[in-house]
């Protein structure tokens, strides 16, 4: 009898080796298709322009920072009158606080106004218009808000509440145009009175002081005897 031989196993088929002339270029162009979109060495964006950012906050570059700073020229005349001192200033001076409203931003600062209605100058983060303004004359021992969260809490920005520090609050017209376009050289005048001296918007946290006949503005609202008729002699 003849002994059978067995087969041996083909051996397993392997793809075929490309030239070692290929192999550097497809790791170089696989490296730049995995690097190109995202560079390892940078960090991911905080935002994008059409998510936005927190309020305050605008996205540039893919990072979420203030907007520029403006100057501005903050002046309440209407407040000047003696019998109105009388009521807001201590030592010859009024302690307020100033309030801007815009879509994007919500801001409190604080700043200390001369009885002698001269104007006060400061520097404040403003987008572009709308822009809407509020001056608010602090009570005995009252503070500015310190962040916008503490603005809406002790609701400030909406009306004058006297247990929230508030004795009188100011505010003017909305600034819609070119003047409030953001990072502007020139001073933006934040003024709360008319041309003829009149505030443009007046409401206190008590109970106002009541107007009398003696050629005084007693409520601070820019009119003198308002509403009372009072003998010649008072004129």
């Amino acid at each position: 009898m003849q002994s059978r031989r067995r087969a041996r196993p083909a051996p397993p088929l392997r793809p075929p080796r490309p030239p070692a002339s290929l192999c550097a270029p497809l790791c170089a162009l696989l490296c730049a298709l995995l690097t190109s979109c995202l560079p390892l060495s940078e960090a991911p964006p905080d935002c994008f322009p059409q998510e936005g950012c927190p309020l305050n906050l605008t996205c540039e570059a893919g990072r979420c920072v203030s907007p520029p700073e403006r100057a501005l020229a903050v002046r309440a005349g209407c407040l000047s009158a003696p019998a109105c001192v009388a009521e807001t200033a201590a030592g010859g001076e009024v302690r307020a606080c100033l309030i801007l409203e815009q879509p994007q931003l919500l801001s409190a600062h604080a700043l200390t106004l001369p009885a002698d209605a001269a104007e006060v100058s400061l520097r404040a983060p403003l987008f572009d218009a709308p822009l809407r303004a509020s001056l608010v004359v602090l009570g005995e021992g009252a503070a500015c808000p310190e962040s916008p969260e503490e603005l809406r809490a002790r609701g400030l920005d909406a009306a004058c509440l006297a247990e929230e520090g508030c004795r009188l609050r100011l505010r003017r017209p909305a600034l819609l145009g070119d003047e409030v376009r953001a990072g502007a050289g020139a001073p933006l005048a934040l003024g709360f009175d008319q041309a003829g001296g009149q505030c443009f918007e007046a409401s206190w946290g008590a109970p106002p002081p009541a107007e009398r006949c003696d050629l005084d503005d007693n409520d601070c609202d820019g009119f003198t005897d308002e509403g009372l008729s009072c003998p010649s002699a008072a004129r």
